[in-house]
């Protein structure tokens, strides 16, 4: 008997992403019943939808946040496969030789690994003879290079065009098999939640994609849902002074009675996703529409009074929180939670914070006070909203 098991790398949008304690791939199948009254009801099912998802604790590195968090205010309506898709920029469009035109980057186009093929969509390339614009199937050749279907007479014009893929594929390179599984529709439907503080790592929890089938195949094909090439594993992007913990304070508004406040275990935040799945009864799943976004922050204050607890949650006075008040008010106080050492730091700014939940502990050994939770409100100026919240590394990236 033969048991696989191994670790694997995550690369995605020309990120690696390693992984604490390994990736977990599950397929979830929907399921409907056949039912017969006389028969004792349940007597079949069938399928009605399928999707994969994966999940993974990140490594604690403090770098490459937009792998993690790629999903923004203005992908709200929009596919979490399309939305972080931005064109490439071509450098070339060669003759074909042999009836498959070559079609060379700008920069890499991190399409998938070498012989793997997705769908692509060409456009503004000049002057080929016959056109190459519009959908074509690209077969990978190299980081920079792929080749299309087309048997091209006259070359393009140099440095006209983009590509642009139709998804955003993830690759699980598998380090005992020597393989790399290649899902060519990704998005992220989980972002991991953020830790700042000093006593544990800075993800906290698992983030996770969502993987349909391929949008340029059929559920027949081999390839469907994951392609697998034999690669030998080689990784030379780790680097471990990424990892860093800091020591935060946060700063709530102008109020210089909130300048500084430490917490007694860091500051948790979540950035949640609200998605929507779109039936289609031929694939069962035909898409997945972000359709809000939120953040929210937790922390244990150590240094705070009682009155400035009641104060940052508006308990009671001239500014209590009444039923039907909004919980930010006008939504312009944000809350700036910073950390640093000699060389690196690390910024999470909260826009339009409101508090509304906390605790109190009368008990010997503890501390007053308990968890305070808060939320981010949305605004807008002049009908264009503005950033829920931002993440700036500081010379570690």
């Amino acid at each position: 008997m033969s048991y696989i098991t191994g670790p694997c790398l995550i690369k995605r949008g020309g990120i690696t992403i390693y992984t604490e304690s390994g990736l977990k791939d599950s397929l979830k199948t929907k399921l409907g019943d056949v039912k017969s009254d006389l028969h004792g009801g349940k007597i079949d099912q069938y399928m009605i939808s399928r999707m994969v998802t994966l999940s993974a604790k990140p490594v604690d590195a403090i770098a490459n946040l937009a792998a993690y968090f790629g999903l923004g205010l203005a992908d709200i309506g929009s596919s979490i496969f399309t939305a972080e898709i931005v064109p490439l920029s071509l450098a070339s469009v060669a003759i074909a030789v042999g009836g498959s035109a070559t079609v060379t980057t700008t920069e890499p186009h991190n399409l998938g690994p070498v012989g793997s093929a997705l769908g692509v969509t060409l456009a503004g390339v000049a002057a080929t003879v016959p056109s190459v614009n519009g959908a074509q199937v690209a077969t990978i050749t190299s980081e920079t290079a792929f080749t299309i279907p087309v048997n091209v007479t006259t070359a393009a014009t140099v440095n006209t065009g983009t590509c642009t893929p139709v998804s955003v594929p993830l690759q699980i390179v598998s380090k005992n098999e020597q393989a790399i599984y290649t899902y060519e529709r990704s998005g992220i439907l989980k972002a991991p939640g953020v830790h700042l503080g000093a006593s544990k790592g800075f993800f906290a929890g698992d983030m996770q994609w969502a993987v349909l089938g391929s949008v340029t195949k059929q559920p027949t094909d081999e390839d469907y849902w994951r392609s697998a090439i034999a690669a030998a594993f080689a990784d030379s992007v780790f680097d471990e002074t990424k990892i860093r913990r800091y020591r935060y304070t946060a700063a709530y508004g102008n109020d210089a009675a909130f300048a500084a406040i430490s917490a007694q275990g860091g500051f948790d935040i979540a950035i949640d996703y609200t998605t929507e799945e779109i039936p289609d009864d031929n694939v069962g799943v035909g898409d997945v529409i972000l359709t809000a976004l939120a953040a929210s922050v937790k922390f244990t204050p150590s240094n705070l009074t009682t009155a400035q607890v009641d104060a940052l949650v508006n308990l009671q006075g001239a500014s209590a929180l009444q039923p039907g008040d909004s919980v930010a008010g006008d939504g312009g106080k944000a809350l700036v939670i910073s950390g640093s050492d000699a060389a690196t730091g690390f910024t999470a700014t909260l826009n339009g914070v409101g508090f509304h939940d906390d605790e109190l502990n009368y008990a010997a050994g503890k501390l007053r006070f308990g968890e305070v939770a808060g939320i981010s409100k949305r605004t807008w100026t002049g009908g264009a909203p503005n950033s829920l919240f931002t993440f700036e590394i500081t010379g570690n990236d």
